[in-house]
């Protein structure tokens, strides 16, 4: 489950960053 957690939180951080770099 925390595995799980961490995944989505590095997903999310990606997104914003990919984002951000547009």
């Amino acid at each position: 489950m925390l595995g799980m957690g961490v995944k989505l939180r590095k997903l999310e951080l990606k997104m914003v960053l990919l984002e951000r770099v547009r």
